[in-house]
């Protein structure tokens, strides 16, 4: 060892140093411990001043940067500490959110790589392991000519050299084997002859402008091949200068990124195909962080809650869930974050802006880091609503109908007309309806007999002619259900093509969905019971259902049609 050369100095040829700028300890943590297993001699720093300052001191080969810091942020460390293609360290630039006009000034200050975050550990270790390698070269071509060609060939990048005709004086084996020609074939050509008329007059161009400027360009280009073959390259040209400091060519270092590129496009279309699904879905979706805060949700979510998504989420889990409900939807949220497992359903209750509760069905899975560290949740959220109100109210309504069957064998039963009262009056409360009404089937037409409070106000002069034609714009709800002898319903009353003919009356009412139930004795139908609500699609499967069988209940207390026990309700012409 000479007198001049420390044991630091002996050290850095054979751990290469590493400096990691970055805010987030976290991510300086992961990295730390990433490169030291490959026996990198690491320096940590948690802003772009003490970085700087860190420069001149530790003179790290490798600077990993982030480029979203507060304070001095990796474009301004860039700007003064002026990395460039003969200095003694090279940059890798990591971000989550940089602009497509900011990649092109990370790049023009000096970045040598540009990456993703969230990024890939084994990705990061290639890129500082090749800048490292693309260093050492750098540094050797300036220091020993005889050895230069030999380290040129071991380099992973593309690299060429041409004159100022733009032919190729130099190619290395990594540049053959892009261009699919010896390093012989490859020696005389112009670059004209390497690639199509349209990617050789880019190519041109570019070269060009260091020939003219004397100054490095930075590019990342799609080039076309003689053969038809496309590839996405990184390029740095680099003027290259006799004794007297006239520029003779050009050297090229080329990097085949079209993996890379590939795979960025690939994660673009990941990315918006989720985009798509998350913000169209029909249900409500949303992402939490592993301490509950909202980071993302839909608009379906949005209008389950009545919030503005800025309004939600500002908002945590515990925020807005029924404060009965909060320990088990912790334990179930914790056990997925500690189990095995990653994943958790349960039905709970949330407080919606207005302070109604809200019943939901929740499927939540835990979404990990490439490490396999938990990162956030991702849930799907399904209003429940109206079937936790059904069966909530299914066994009183039962025990409802099993008095009025007592009532009815009494020696004076209660009037027909006052049991449909009672009965539509509670269907209505029970289910948040606007209006329920039953109705008697004779000669071909429903007539509107019996109804909940406020009925009278819409079924003034109302008669249904059940045989109509059968065309989709004349079909009530309650002929298509008499004469299917099944229930049927529409479920948007504004815009449903089969609803045209009573649009109007439902839109006056307040109506925006329904649901007509036939009313049978044995095989024949005697009437029909119509429902309304106020909002659209209130009629979903469950709640249907459970109107279905309790109407259907309701029928066996109706007298016998010939009895002459019925209480004819007035008849609306």
């Amino acid at each position: 060892m000479s007198s001049t050369q420390t044991k630091s100095d002996i050290r850095r040829q054979v751990c290469p140093k590493i400096l990691i700028v970055d805010d987030d300890k976290g991510v300086c943590d992961v990295l730390s411990v990433a490169l030291l297993a490959y026996d990198y001699e690491i320096v940590v720093a948690s802003d772009g001043e003490t970085a700087l300052g860190l420069l001149e001191s530790e003179k790290p080969d490798v600077v990993i940067l982030d480029i979203r810091m507060p304070g001095v942020d990796g474009f301004e460390f860039l700007r003064r500490a002026n990395p460039s293609f003969d200095s003694s360290f090279s940059v890798i630039a990591i971000s989550g959110d940089v602009k497509e006009e900011e990649i092109t000034e990370c790049y023009s200050l000096g970045a040598s790589v540009l990456i993703w975050k969230p990024f890939n550990i084994m990705e990061i270790r290639k890129v500082v392991e090749r800048e490292i390698k693309t260093r050492h070269i750098i540094s050797a071509m300036s220091q020993e000519h005889l050895r230069y060609r030999t380290l040129l060939e071991a380099s992973p990048d593309i690299i060429f050299m041409l004159d100022r005709e733009e032919r190729c004086l130099f190619v290395n084996k990594n540049a053959a084997m892009f261009l699919r020609l010896s390093p012989e074939e490859a020696i005389g050509r112009k670059q004209s002859e390497l690639f199509n008329p349209e990617t050789a007059k880019r190519q041109s161009q570019s070269i060009s402008e260091v020939l003219q400027t004397g100054k490095m360009l930075l590019r990342e280009t799609n080039v076309e091949h003689q053969d038809g073959r496309k590839s996405w390259i990184e390029s740095r040209i680099v003027p290259m200068s006799d004794e007297k400091g006239v520029v003779t060519g050009v050297l090229g270092l080329v990097r085949n990124v079209t993996e890379r590129k590939e795979l960025e496009h690939s994660l673009r279309e990941s990315e918006e195909r989720f985009r798509l699904f998350f913000e169209c879905a029909s249900i409500g979706m949303g992402m939490t962080d592993l301490k509950g805060n909202i980071i993302k949700v839909n608009p379906a979510f949005c209008r389950m809650l009545g919030y503005a998504e800025a309004e939600l989420m500002a908002k945590t889990i515990d925020s807005i869930t029924f404060p009965e409900d909060i320990a088990p939807s912790k334990e179930a949220f914790l056990n997925a974050i500690n189990g095995s497992n990653g994943e958790y359903q349960m039905e709970k209750r949330y407080i919606d802006k207005e302070g109604k509760l809200i019943w939901v069905h929740i499927y939540a899975s835990l979404i990990r880091d490439q490490e396999g560290n938990p990162k956030h949740f991702i849930a799907q959220i399904e209003d429940i609503s109206m079937r936790k109100k059904a069966e909530q109210q299914l066994q009183s309504h039962k025990a409802y109908l099993s008095v009025l069957a007592d009532i009815r064998g009494m020696t004076l039963p209660l009037p027909i007309a006052d049991i449909w009262t009672a009965f539509l009056n509670d269907l209505a409360q029970t289910f948040d309806l606007a209006m329920a009404w039953y109705g008697n089937y004779e000669n071909d037409k429903i007539i509107p007999a019996y109804w909940s409070h406020g009925g009278e106000k819409c079924l003034k002069d109302i008669t249904l002619d059940i045989q109509e034609p059968d065309s989709p714009d004349t079909k009530s709800a309650m002929s298509r259900a008499i004469l299917s002898r099944d229930s049927f319903g529409y479920g948007d009353l504004e815009n449903d093509e089969g609803f045209k003919k009573w649009r109007h009356v439902a839109i006056a009412c307040g109506y925006r969905s329904n649901f007509a139930v036939p009313v049978m004795q044995g095989a024949s139908v005697i009437g029909g019971v119509m429902l309304y609500s106020r909002e659209k699609n209130a009629f979903e499967k469950g709640v249907s259902n459970y109107l279905h069988d309790l109407i259907r209940e309701m029928a066996g207390l109706h007298p016998p049609r010939n009895s002459g026990k019925e209480q004819q309700g007035p008849v609306l012409k």
